[in-house]
C-alpha cells in the first residue's frame, strides 16, 4: 500500500488536497488541466454576462495562468490573483495583476487592503472545493467584496456521482456500486470539505442574497469520449490522473483509521472500475455556476 506520507502537502500538512502546491510537476499539472478545459468549454472562459470590469478576483489562482487570461480579457481592469501557495514565475506578470498569498477566509476577514467590500466587479474560482469548509461561508464573503452589479462565477466538478452516454441524466447504474466512491464522499464530509454540494450551489447563492443565478456543466470524463470530440484533451488528462488523484484522496482521508487493508481494497477497486474505458462516456458533471450581486 502506497503511504499517504507520499502525498503529504508541504504548504499544509493537515490538508486534504492530494497534491504539493509547491512542486513543479503539480505545476505541469495544472498547466495540463488548465488547457484540457479551455477545450472543453470551447475557449469559453467567463460565462457571467458580466458589464463594465474594473477589478476581477481569482481565488486559488495556482500557476497565474488563468489570472493572465483574465488580464488580456480584462486589459483596463485591476486582477488579482490569490493563492495559498506562491504563484511560479512560470508567466510575465501583466502590469495590471497583483498576486496575494494566503487563505481567502483569513485574508478578507483581517481586512486585506486589497480585498475591500464592495469593490469586485468579477470574482471568478475553478477547483477550490478542497480548501472550502461551508460554501455558505464562502459565497457569503465572497458576496460582501463584489460591488453592486458584480458576478461571482464558480467552475466545480461535482464528484457526488458518476454518469454516462447510457444514463446522462441520472447516475450510472453500475457506478453505485463502487465503495471507494463512497468512501470518497462519506469521508469527505467528516473532514469538512465541501466538496458533496457542488449541485445545489446555485440554491446557495441565492440563499445569500445574488440573483440572476445561472448554470452550465460539461462532461469531465475518465477518457475520450469519441461522440463529444471537445472531451479528448480532457479525457486524456483524466485518463492520466484521475486514478492517481482518487486512490490519493483514499489515503488521505483514510489516514487515520486502523485498518490499512481497507485503503489498499479500495485504491485497487479505482484500478478495476477506471482502468479501461468500458463505460462509454463516463463523467462526473463539471458545473460552471454563476451569480450576480443586486444593485443598491
Amino acid at each position: 500500500m502506497t503511504s499517504p506520507d507520499v502525498f503529504k502537502n508541504t504548504v499544509e500538512p493537515d490538508s486534504t488536497y492530494p497534491f504539493d502546491s509547491a512542486k513543479t510537476d503539480e505545476h505541469q499539472r495544472l498547466e495540463l488541466q488548465s488547457t484540457a478545459i479551455k477545450q472543453l468549454t470551447n475557449g469559453r472562459l467567463i460565462h457571467s454576462p458580466v458589464g463594465t470590469v474594473k477589478k476581477v478576483l481569482e481565488i486559488g489562482c495556482g500557476t497565474g495562468t488563468t489570472t493572465t487570461q483574465l488580464a488580456q480579457d480584462f486589459p483596463e481592469a485591476t486582477v488579482i490573483g490569490l493563492d495559498r501557495a506562491a504563484v511560479p514565475p512560470l508567466y510575465v506578470k501583466p502590469a495590471n495583476v497583483t498576486y496575494i498569498t494566503g487563505k481567502f477566509e483569513d485574508l478578507v476577514q483581517t481586512d486585506h487592503p486589497a480585498l475591500g467590500k464592495g469593490t469586485c466587479d468579477l470574482i471568478y474560482s475553478r477547483f477550490v472545493s478542497q480548501g472550502v469548509g461551508q460554501w455558505s461561508k464562502h459565497i457569503e464573503l465572497c458576496h460582501d467584496l463584489l460591488a453592486p452589479g458584480g458576478f461571482l462565477e464558480l467552475h466545480e466538478t461535482d464528484g457526488s456521482a458518476l454518469y454516462s452516454a447510457k444514463s446522462p441524466d441520472a447516475p450510472d447504474p453500475k457506478t453505485t456500486e463502487w465503495k471507494w466512491h463512497q468512501f470518497v464522499m462519506d469521508e469527505s464530509l467528516k473532514y469538512g470539505v465541501a466538496a458533496n454540494d457542488i449541485g445545489r450551489l446555485g440554491d446557495i447563492m441565492e440563499q445569500v442574497g445574488l440573483g440572476s443565478v445561472g448554470r452550465i456543466h460539461y462532461p469531465f470524463v475518465f477518457y475520450p469520449w469519441p461522440a463529444r470530440p471537445e472531451t479528448e484533451a480532457i479525457g486524456e488528462y483524466c485518463k492520466r490522473f484521475t486514478p492517481m488523484v482518487i486512490k490519493q484522496m483514499i489515503a488521505l482521508l483514510g489516514r487515520d483509521k486502523s485498518d490499512p487493508l481497507r485503503v489498499q481494497t479500495l485504491q485497487e477497486e479505482v484500478d478495476q472500475t477506471l482502468g479501461k474505458a468500458e463505460i462509454e462516456g463516463l463523467h462526473f458533471r463539471f458545473y460552471v455556476w454563476f451569480g450576480q450581486k443586486k444593485l443598491e
